[in-house]
């Protein structure tokens, strides 16, 4: 009998030291970033959970080029969620972070800004698409982390996630047509279990750029920070091969400064666009 006590205890420190092991894994932040792509699509109707909010740049490339400034937020204007391209499926553990991750994009204004850099692809499916030299000049909205149906991502992935905050920016000119077709496979477990199908998009031009932000003074865990402020977006216009049907959802903020605003119900419908990762002005996140 003792021999099994100390065999069973030891087979339980066993798997706590797996479980510790597998819950403690982080992505580097190249490999979280250039795997990451989202498929907004347009859902209209809700208010912000503030009207104004003060953002801080949180990008190392643009910390101190692009300026922290105050921005007044308006209606929802997309809901983005996370997809796979041509059934390249992200790897772990960068996986269990990516299809946890879920954007409400409202509406927002500031001062204009004037600033050009150059977004190279990162995403190993469009890495042969050429650099886009860019030139940001309004901001036109802020994403903010939330959940869907009341599905909420455990812990450690909700400290991740629950701090991807995004200001997008307008560019003067869009990029060069991409002209790609892709294949978009939901990833997010919500929309997986309610059996939303693969669908075909044609990707064209770009007409956003998407950096992470801090919001007021809000402080962000180091770990979080390491891999949120490395993550950049250009956004492109889809064509989709057939009508997307429209998508009910309730959605829960989840960042800590709204987390206590009530649930929303929202119908995402048509016209989609496509978040893809790039890199800035030549300088890729950290691959350690």
């Amino acid at each position: 009998m003792r021999y099994v006590r100390a065999s069973l205890t030891t087979l339980l420190a066993a798997v706590g030291v797996f479980c510790t092991t597998r819950a403690e894994a982080q992505p580097t932040p190249l490999a979280l970033a250039r795997q990451i792509d989202l498929e907004c699509r347009s859902a209209q109707g809700a208010p912000p959970p503030v009207g104004d909010l003060f953002i801080r740049q949180l990008n190392p490339v643009i910390q101190n080029l692009l300026p922290n400034q105050n921005a007044e937020l308006g209606p929802l204007e997309e809901v983005c969620v996370p997809v796979a391209k041509n059934n390249v499926i992200p790897t772990q553990p960068a996986r269990d972070i990516i299809r946890a991750v879920d954007l409400a994009c409202y509406k927002a204004t500031a001062p204009k800004v004037d600033h050009w850099l150059v977004a190279s692809h990162l995403n190993p499916v469009l890495a042969n698409l050429p650099p886009e030299l860019v030139h940001l000049t309004q901001l036109e909205q802020v994403c903010v982390p939330v959940t869907k149906n009341g599905v909420v991502p455990p812990e450690p992935v909700r400290t991740a996630v629950e701090h991807m905050d995004f200001a997008c920016y307008g560019l003067e000119q869009p990029t060069s047509d991409a002209n790609r077709n892709l294949l978009l496979t939901h990833l997010n477990p919500v929309l997986v279990d309610m059996g939303l199908p693969p669908h075909n998009v044609q990707m064209q031009r770009a007409r956003q750029l998407c950096v992470p932000i801090g919001k007021a003074q809000q402080q962000i865990p180091d770990g979080a920070t390491n891999l949120v402020s490395w993550i950049d977006f250009l956004k492109y216009n889809l064509t989709p091969a057939a009508p997307l049907a429209p998508l009910p959802l309730v959605l829960h903020h989840l960042n800590p400064l709204f987390v206590d605003r009530p649930s929303f119900p929202v119908v995402l419908l048509g016209q989609p666009r496509l978040l893809v990762p790039v890199a800035k002005n030549g300088v890729w996140p950290p691959a350690n």
